[in-house]
C-alpha cells in the first residue's frame, strides 16, 4: 500500500534502569547534557513518491531545539536521506557521548525526530527499511537518563504498540536541568491505521510544523517561559486535528503513550531565552500563521484574551491571522534582538482564503485544505443623516433686513442625507468620495402691499474624501479623521406668488469639511457610524457679494456596509 507523505510521530521520554547493568554514579551537580539524532528522508521507497518537505522538517526541528533548547548543533547529527548503516552509525557515535556522561556522574537526554515514508511496521530509508521493533530498542539501548522520540510517519503511532506500555495514572515530566523521573512517554502524528500528511501551503507536514510552533511558545499554556512535553502534546494534538479535519485524506490523531514515574515537568524548549520575541494582542483571538520568505515558520491557535508570546529569529515576518470564519487579516512585523515586539492590529489589511495543495495516500497531490492570498483593498459604504444648524450669515442677515423671515424651522435644526463609498488602501488610509445635500432654506416676504415673496434654495456637494483610521479589538471599534474637497451647487428660486411667477439661478462654489468619529462593527459586514465635523461652501451670494455658508457645524448618524 503506498504510504504518502510526511508524519509526525512520536516525542518519545525513555528512561532504561536496567537491574542487569552495574548501577550508575551518582548524578553530578553539572547541567544536563542534550544530544539530538535528528532524520529527514525524502526518498520514496517501491511504490512511492518522493516527499517534498521531510528533509526541511528535519531542519526546522533541528533549528528549535537549538535555538530554544540545550541542545547545540555540535552535539547532534542532521541526517538526510541516510541509509540504516548510516542511522546506525549516528546512534554509535551518540552512544559514545552518553557513555562518558554516565560515567562522569551527568545525565543526559537524547532526542530522536524521523520524517518520512513509513509503512505500519517499519520506517523507510530509500529502498531499505528498519522495522519499528528494531528502531525502539536501539533507543531503549541508549544510556540516556531521558530518551525522547518524535516521528514524522504514516501509522508512526504503531511505535507505540511493540511494547504494549500502559500510561501512568500519575503522568508528569520534568525539567531538563533537574531529572528526576524513569519511563517512557512516545508522541506520534497518527495512529498506526491513520496517514499523516503534509501540504504544500505550508511547506511541511502538518504535524511537525505544528509541534515546532508549540515549542517556540504556541503551547505554553501556563505562561512561564517553557514549553513542556504534556503541553505541546496538547496543543499540536488539537492543532493538527482541526487542520487536517477538511482533507481529503482525513483527520490525523496524534497520539502520546506514557509510562513515567517522578514529579516534575520537563520543558523540552525555552522561549522566555530567545532574543527576539513576538507578542500577540491579548484581545484578539483566532489562528495567527507566521511565514518569512513565502515559508511558514508558526502557526498559533490563540483565544481571546490570552498572553501568547512567540520565539523567532530577528527579521521581518508577515502574519495571516483568521479571527473568525469571515475575517481574515495579514499583517507585517519586524523584530529585532533584545526586543519584545507587539504586533500592532491596526496595521493589518484584510485578505481572503483560497485552495491549497497536500498530500494523501500514495504520495499523490490533492487539492485540500486553505491557502491564503492578499485580496487588496476593502470597499466600503455609508449613509448617514448630518444634523446641522440652520444658516446664520451676512446673506440670512440681509434677506432679514428686506423683511424675510425663515418659515421652515424644526428646532433651528436640519437633516440631510449623505452618501459615501471608499476604499482603504492600507492600514491606516482610505480614499473615496462622497455627495449629498447640505442645505435647504426657505425664506418668506409677506407685505401690505400685492406683492408677496418666497425664497427658496438647496445646496447639494460632490467631494473627494481621505481617510485616517485606527482599528482597535479587531473590527469592532475604529475611530478615524476624516477631510473632504470637492464642488458644491446651489441653486435659489424666488417665487412671486401674486404674478406666479418663478426666477431661478444656479451658483456654483467650494466645498471642504472635515471630521472625526468612531464605527462600531457588531457584524462583519454592518455597523454603526457617529461623528461630529465643521465644513465650509460659500456658495450662494447676492448682488452685495455677501455669500451664504452651506455647511457648518454637523452631526453625522449612518450605517456602514463593508465587502
Amino acid at each position: 500500500m503506498n504510504l504518502p507523505i510526511s508524519l509526525l510521530a512520536a516525542a518519545c521520554f525513555l528512561l532504561l534502569h536496567s537491574s542487569a547493568q552495574a548501577q550508575a554514579p551518582e548524578p553530578s551537580t553539572s547541567a544536563v547534557r542534550a544530544y539530538a539524532i535528528v532524520v529527514g528522508n525524502n526518498a520514496a521507497g517501491p511504490g512511492q513518491e518522493t516527499l517534498r518537505y521531510a528533509e526541511s522538517d528535519a531542519h526546522r526541528v533541528l533549528d528549535v531545539l537549538a535555538q530554544l533548547g540545550d541542545y547545540t548543533k555540535s552535539q547532534s547529527e542532521l541526517l538526510l536521506t541516510p541509509s540504516p548503516t548510516e542511522l546506525w552509525n549516528a546512534f554509535e557515535t551518540v552512544q559514545g557521548r552518553l557513555e562518558e556522561d554516565r560515567a562522569a556522574g551527568r545525565e543526559s537526554v537524547l532526542f530522536f525526530y524521523y520524517s518520512g515514508h513509513a509503512r505500519s511496521s517499519a520506517i523507510d530509508l530509500g529502498a531499505q527499511q528498519i522495522s519499528l521493533v528494531d528502531l525502539r530498542a536501539r533507543i531503549e539501548s541508549m544510556p540516556a537518563s531521558l530518551r525522547v522520540v518524535v516521528m514524522d510517519a504514516c501509522q508512526s503511532g504503531a511505535i507505540s504498540r511493540v511494547k504494549g506500555a500502559k500510561p501512568a495514572q500519575d503522568f508528569s515530566t520534568n525539567s531538563i536541568a533537574s531529572l528526576s523521573m524513569t519511563g517512557l512517554a512516545i508522541m506520534a502524528s497518527s495512529t498506526g491505521a491513520e496517514l499523516s500528511q503534509e501540504s504544500d501551503s505550508l511547506k511541511g507536514s502538518y504535524f511537525t510544523h505544528h509541534l515546532v510552533s508549540g515549542l517556540r511558545g504556541a503551547a505554553d499554556a501556563n505562561g512561564d517561559g517553557a514549553v513542556s512535553l504534556r503541553e505541546v502534546y496538547d496543543y499540536t494534538y488539537h492543532t493538527t486535528l482541526l487542520t487536517t479535519a477538511v482533507s481529503a485524506v482525513g483527520k490525523q490523531h496524534a497520539t502520546l503513550e506514557t509510562d513515567l514515574r517522578g514529579k516534575g515537568d520537563v520543558a523540552l524548549t525555552r522561549p522566555s531565552v530567545a532574543t527576539a520575541k513576538l507578542k500577540l494582542p491579548d484581545a484578539i483571538g483566532g489562528a495567527y500563521t507566521v511565514s518569512k520568505k513565502r515559508s511558514v515558520v508558526a502557526e498559533v491557535n490563540k483565544p481571546p484574551g490570552q498572553s501568547t508570546i512567540v520565539a523567532l529569529p530577528a527579521g521581518r515576518y508577515s502574519i495571516l491571522v483568521r479571527a473568525s470564519s469571515s475575517k481574515l487579516r495579514r499583517c507585517s512585523v519586524k523584530l529585532v534582538d533584545e526586543k519584545t515586539t507587539v504586533l500592532d492590529w491596526g496595521s493589518c489589511v484584510k485578505v481572503a482564503a483560497l485552495a491549497g495543495v497536500e498530500k494523501g495516500d500514495g504520495g499523490r497531490v490533492r487539492t485540500i485544505g486553505l491557502q491564503n492570498q492578499p485580496l487588496g483593498p476593502q470597499w466600503g459604504f455609508e449613509i448617514g443623516l448630518d444634523v446641522r444648524g440652520s444658516s446664520e450669515d451676512a446673506y440670512t442677515d440681509r434677506l432679514e433686513t428686506f423683511g424675510y423671515q425663515r418659515s421652515k424651522d424644526f428646532f433651528g435644526v436640519q437633516g440631510h442625507f449623505q452618501l459615501k463609498a471608499y476604499r482603504r488602501l492600507g492600514a491606516y488610509l482610505s480614499l473615496g468620495g462622497s455627495m449629498g445635500r447640505l442645505q435647504a432654506e426657505e425664506y418668506r416676504r409677506r407685505t401690505d402691499g400685492a406683492s408677496n415673496y418666497d425664497l427658496r434654495w438647496s445646496t447639494w456637494h460632490m467631494s473627494a474624501l481621505a481617510r485616517i483610521q485606527k482599528d482597535w479589538f479587531g473590527d469592532c471599534l475604529q475611530v478615524y479623521a476624516e477631510a473632504s474637497v470637492g464642488l458644491s451647487r446651489a441653486q435659489s428660486t424666488l417665487s412671486e406668488q401674486e404674478m406666479d411667477r418663478n426666477t431661478s439661478e444656479i451658483y456654483w462654489g467650494a466645498a471642504v469639511s472635515g471630521s472625526i468619529g468612531v464605527v462600531l462593527m457588531p457584524l462583519s459586514y454592518l455597523g454603526l457610524v457617529a461623528g461630529v465635523g465643521y465644513g465650509v461652501a460659500p456658495t450662494l451670494s447676492n448682488e452685495l457679494g455677501e455669500t451664504n455658508n452651506g455647511a457648518g457645524v454637523v452631526t453625522n448618524f449612518g450605517l456602514r456596509t463593508t465587502f
